[in-house]
């Protein structure tokens, strides 16, 4: 993943730190998105902006199709050093805590987030920001097949099959949910944000494992649903009354040889569930909503591009006879690197993006602000900024008082 703050979320950040914060450095909800597009323009970026404190439905609503929320925190500090000295490896740990939660969970909520930490030096309109994409890491690697295109794996009439039925999971969660708008503090998103994870099965016994470990489709169709479903449609494969489950995800990346960031937390996830057998065939879904190459075969008439998802078949649970544990406590990784490629936070400024009268007026208004925050909290600061003096003598005493009014 990239970070994409835009300046409306920089601008949100400065108001409520000035007029809800204070100095108060307690961690906030915060919701980003990335997106699964046509053009590919934004792949692997989460963009988070000034709508960002609001909830993931108002954020998912904005983004529009495509878009999947990202559920994380902002942790914003009251000085640079206080940035810098931060220990980040024990926020980290309180990140893995959240994920090591969400993995425990069934239907895999929570399994996407974002760390924000900040500095905001109002008076000259910098910040100071580094994000984090924790991922939970196991204690040894997955192992996995070569990524293949998805219609090599598939029949390719079985990848507009699993089009078709994942936009029709979709409108019919939408259609359950219509009318939430999400009014909790955590902001619950569309009924998309539930399928960024998904499970998929054929809709009859046709699902087979082929000899180079693709998996083909005898009947061309396909039933999806959202996570909840993984152990109890592992459980009617083991009895062969039903194929192997697929376990899918919408990929924001486009490396044609690897999967997307957020696969970690999935694998994570699968290898905790009840029923998962050892290996799992993963759909890396990279076709966005709506795209001809998901709704339509690749030779179709019209068709606007070829599929760009793909498949891999990953060993998820050990062999039995070589002791390896997977029940140790996983850590999390996942710090941004900035421009230089190195581990560490980046600045923007927004100065040059001010009008100067505006920059002057919140200059004064953040000292009144902080005369309140320290010295009196029962500072009417809005009085005290309406407040007009007439100055009578321009020598050394009044031009001295007229330069501590400026101030």
């Amino acid at each position: 993943f990239t970070s994409a703050p835009d300046v409306g979320f920089w601008k949100e950040l400065g108001r409520r730190k000035l007029d809800e914060f204070g100095l108060d450095e307690a961690p906030v909800p915060v919701w980003g998105h990335y997106e699964v597009t046509s053009h590919g323009r934004s792949a692997g970026v989460v963009a988070i902006g000034g709508n960002a404190f609001a909830g993931g439905h108002a954020v998912a609503t904005a983004a529009g199709p495509g878009s999947y929320p990202v559920q994380g925190t902002v942790l914003n500090l009251n000085t640079l050093e206080a940035f810098k000295s931060l220990d980040k490896n024990k926020l980290m740990e309180a990140e893995a805590a959240h994920l090591r939660a969400a993995v425990a969970t069934q239907d895999g909520r929570g399994l996407a987030r974002v760390l924000v930490l900040t500095f905001a030096d109002l008076k000259t309109h910098e910040y100071y920001y580094w994000f984090a994409f924790p991922a939970l890491a196991p204690a040894r690697p997955f192992v996995a097949t070569p990524a293949v295109p998805l219609e090599a794996a598939l029949a390719p009439l079985s990848v507009g099959a699993l089009g078709d039925a994942l936009a029709a999971a979709e409108a019919r969660l939408a259609g359950v949910r219509g009318g939430d708008s999400g009014g909790d503090g955590g902001g619950s998103a569309p009924a998309s944000r539930d399928l960024a994870f998904f499970v998929a099965r054929a809709s009859a016994r046709g699902l087979v494992v082929g000899e180079s470990g693709g998996v083909a489709d005898e009947r061309g169709a396909f039933e999806v649903s959202s996570l909840e479903q993984w152990s109890a449609w592992c459980a009617d494969a083991a009895q062969g009354v039903r194929g192997a489950p697929l376990l899918c995800m919408r990929d924001p990346t486009l490396d044609p040889a690897h999967p997307g960031w957020p696969l970690r937390n999935l694998l994570m996830w699968v290898r905790a569930q009840e029923g998962t057998p050892q290996y799992v065939h993963v759909v890396c879904w990279r076709e966005a909503p709506g795209s001809r190459s998901a709704s339509a075969p690749a030779s179709a008439p019209g068709a606007a591009m070829a599929p760009r998802s793909i498949s891999l078949r990953v060993r998820v649970l050990p062999d039995p006879e070589s002791g390896e544990a997977t029940t140790s406590l996983p850590q999390a990784v996942g710090w941004e690197r900035n421009a230089r490629g190195k581990l560490g936070a980046r600045m923007v400024t927004l100065r040059a993006q001010l009008d100067p009268h505006a920059l002057a007026e919140s200059s004064v208004d953040l000292n009144l602000r902080l005369m309140r925050w320290r010295l009196l909290p029962e500072l009417d600061t809005e009085r005290l900024a309406a407040t007009r003096c007439l100055l009578v003598g321009a020598g050394t005493l009044g031009c001295n008082v007229a330069r501590a009014l400026l101030a």
